[in-house]
């Protein structure tokens, strides 16, 4: 089976220029934003947040009838039609390879005959898609970034959407919507984004704003509670994050020179995170990486907060950054 990519499975509606929202689907929660233009920026036109209850029985939340609930109220008060959806990274893999090509047309093609080597899933059951990477170039090769998705939870998601009459336009990483949102647009150099749930901790390394490589432990910001004061719960869960950390930082290094992949050393680290003393813990990871830490700004690249200031309450932000990031898709 020749494998394609999302949207020659799943094609995209041809009115591309009619206005989609942004559409973040997790766990126990859908969130969903559009933003507008307006006095040479952006702002928030419209968005919402309608939690569910998590389903530990079902292996995936798109078959989750509570979602299906939540996401019909959306669609009758709001209107919305075509959406920007997210994509959760603990359902994808990525890997960045090197083809001996600069023929777009081919690349492709070769990239289907190395997948299997690289991911733990059939061609036949998966699809994916590939993003040029500048840096690592060479006259005769192409560094690729290469995102894969089981075609199962793809075909679920699209069934579901579909379902309650909503079209998607594109599917994004949830991680790299949360890139989209909280690294500034001309900023191109490698950074590390640390992004805390309730009950789990991502890491993504940053570069050219594409998230490169992805990781998690199984701490939230519950775990996080009181960090600052030697609680024992947080001293455990906040080893492993300096654990976790450390390794991400060697990896990069590694992969950088040994591969020829270009670029810097990680300049520093953005926290985007709900539920905890953000500050507290910035301080906490900068202590023990003597690194430049610093809270997410999610308005970043919507607009300037003198001027404007959003309907979403400071601490509620960090969790709309992913939506945010799938919302600003329609403004790039």
């Amino acid at each position: 089976m020749i494998l394609k990519n999302f949207f020659e499975i799943f094609p995209p509606p041809r009115f591309l220029t009619m206005a989609s929202v942004g559409l973040d689907i997790s766990d126990d929660c859908v969130r969903m934003m559009e933003l507008v233009s307006k006095n040479k920026g952006l702002i928030v036109d419209s968005y919402t947040e309608r939690k569910f209850e998590r389903s530990p029985n079902l292996s995936e939340v798109y078959e989750n009838p509570e979602l299906k609930k939540a996401l019909i109220d959306i669609k009758k008060e709001f209107k919305a039609k075509f959406v920007n959806v997210s994509v959760n990274e603990e359902h994808a893999y990525i890997f960045r390879t090197e083809v001996p090509t600069k023929d777009p047309s081919e690349i492709r093609s070769i990239l289907e005959f190395q997948l299997e080597e690289n991911v733990p899933i059939a061609s036949s059951e998966a699809v994916f898609d590939f993003r040029v990477l500048k840096s690592g170039q060479n006259i005769h090769n192409t560094h690729v970034l290469v995102t894969v998705l089981p075609k199962k939870s793809v075909e679920l998601c699209t069934s579901l959407l579909n379902s309650v009459s909503l079209i998607p336009v594109s599917f994004e990483l949830r991680a790299q919507a949360i890139v989209n949102a909280i690294i500034a647009k001309g900023d191109n150099e490698a950074h590390m984004v640390i992004n805390i749930d309730k009950q789990k901790t991502s890491f993504y390394i940053v570069h050219d704003r594409i998230v490169q490589f992805t990781s998690m432990i199984a701490f939230g910001s519950e775990s996080f509670k009181d960090i600052s004061k030697n609680n024992p719960e947080s001293t455990k869960s906040s080893d492993v994050v300096a654990d976790e950390i450390q390794r991400l930082y060697i990896y990069w290094h590694k992969h950088r020179t040994e591969n020829n992949y270009g670029g810097e050393e990680i300049q520093k680290i953005i926290v985007n995170g709900e539920g905890l003393q953000l500050n507290d813990f910035c301080e906490y990871v900068a202590l023990i990486t003597r690194s430049i830490v610093e809270p997410s700004n999610v308005w970043i690249n919507v607009g300037d907060l003198n001027s404007y200031v959003p309907p979403i309450h400071y601490e509620q932000s960090f969790s709309f950054a992913s939506v945010i990031g799938l919302a600003l898709k329609n403004n790039n």
